[in-house]
């Protein structure tokens, strides 16, 4: 059977701006443009990781991804 590792971002989105919030750690938020958003979460897919929930609409998001972890 698979063992998973989780990932949640919450993401607060402004005109222009987003606001990403890793597993509920406000000692690592980061601010960036929409398409640096957009990078960002490509990167994640590339580090396998898989979007398997979002939860809100709009102004703020939650965001939740799993991965495979190595043996």
């Amino acid at each position: 059977m698979a063992k998973w590792e989780y990932l949640r971002l919450d993401i607060t989105l402004s005109e222009d701006k987003a606001r990403i919030t890793p597993n509920f750690d406000l000692t690592r938020v980061v601010s960036v443009s929409t398409s640096e958003l957009i990078d960002s979460l490509d990167r994640l897919g590339a580090q396998n990781w898989e979007l398997v929930n979002v939860f809100g609409s709009g102004v703020h998001e939650v965001y939740y991804f799993r991965r495979p972890i190595e043996k």
